[in-house]
Order: C-alpha cells, then sequence, then structure tokens
C-alpha cells in the first residue's frame, strides 16, 4: 500500500467511525496539528473524532487533490455534516453541547499527512480562519471556549500604571470597587 492509499484508508475508517482500523493505520507517537489550540497525540485525536463522528453520524473529511512526495501525502480537507446528536467533548472544557440540526461545512483546508512504515506518523492541518473545532463550534452555535478569554471593559486597566497593578493581581488604589463589574456575572 503506498502512502495516497494508507491516508485514504485512515480517512474513511475515521468517517464511518471505526476508531480501531484508523488507529490501526497510526503510529503510537502520531501528532494532530493545526485544527484544535495544541497538537494532540494518537488518544486525544482518536477521541475528538469519535466524539465529532457521534454527534454527527455524516460527518465527513471531504480528502480531495491528494498527491504523493517524499512519504508525505498533501491534500485538501473540507469537513462537514450535520449535528444531529448531543456533542461531548470534555477533554476540550467543551459543555456537552445538544443537538441543533445545524448542517456544518468549514473551509477546504490544505493538510499534510506524513506516513512512516505504512502509517501516518502526523496530520497537519493549515489554520483558516472559521475552521477547526473553534470554527465547527461557531457553526452550531456554542460559545466559544477553545480560545484565551478576554476580560469585561471594567477589568481593562486605563493606563501604563494599572496595566502594571493589575498584571500583579493589585487593584488601583483610586479605582473605586464599587464602579467594577462583578467577574463572575455575565
Amino acid at each position: 500500500m503506498n502512502a495516497t492509499e494508507t491516508v485514504q484508508t485512515f480517512i474513511t475508517a475515521l468517517q464511518s467511525g471505526d476508531m480501531d482500523l484508523a488507529a490501526q493505520y497510526m503510529m503510537d507517537d502520531f501528532v494532530f496539528e493545526g485544527w484544535t489550540p495544541q497538537a494532540l497525540n494518537k488518544g486525544e485525536f482518536l477521541a475528538l473524532q469519535s466524539g465529532l463522528h457521534a454527534a454527527m453520524p455524516d460527518y465527513a473529511f471531504n480528502l480531495s487533490d491528494t498527491r504523493e512526495e517524499d512519504g508525505a501525502v498533501d491534500a485538501f480537507i473540507q469537513l462537514s455534516g450535520t449535528h444531529t446528536q448531543t456533542l461531548s467533548l470534555p477533554m476540550f472544557g467543551v459543555p456537552l453541547v445538544p443537538y441543533t440540526g445545524i448542517s456544518v461545512g468549514l473551509p477546504q483546508t490544505r493538510t499534510r499527512f506524513t506516513v512512516t512504515d505504512g502509517k501516518v506518523a502526523r496530520m497537519q492541518v493549515e489554520r483558516l480562519p472559521g475552521g477547526g473545532l473553534n470554527g465547527l463550534l461557531q457553526q452550531i452555535d456554542t460559545e466559544l471556549l477553545l480560545s484565551p478569554q478576554v476580560g469585561t471593559i471594567y477589568e481593562l486597566a486605563r493606563d501604563e500604571r494599572e496595566q502594571e497593578m493589575e498584571a500583579h493581581g493589585q487593584t488601583p488604589p483610586w479605582r473605586d470597587a464599587s464602579t467594577m463589574m462583578d467577574k463572575d456575572a455575565g
């Protein structure tokens, strides 16, 4: 089996929800990059794929334009699916997302699969606005929890001196605490 066939078999297994078969086509030190805030290892990637497939049984990668060169396969993927079941991704701190019935279609992204000894060692997905897990969560109308949260306007310092004090966990003495919004409200 050449590298392109390995990638096609791997993607077909993921799309069908056969995580055991997909795992057979992955190196033990597999790395997935670009679709989530941090790189994922083999177990994390399979858990993510399992959760996505359970929530969107028609989940598809729409693999196209594959080109093999020097043990790598460059291709385009365009993830799609319909959110018909509860989405559960606790490893990302995402609460259960009840089904919405929304059809998801992420932007087409360049993806590089590095194949070693007949197995996928690395999958690198291009980062695009509206893509990745953040893009998927936005499309199913879920509050975005994967990016750093920005403080409320009342928590923002007005000048460099206040910024320095706030960076060290101090409230400037001249700021009236009664005008500050409760951090837990919102």
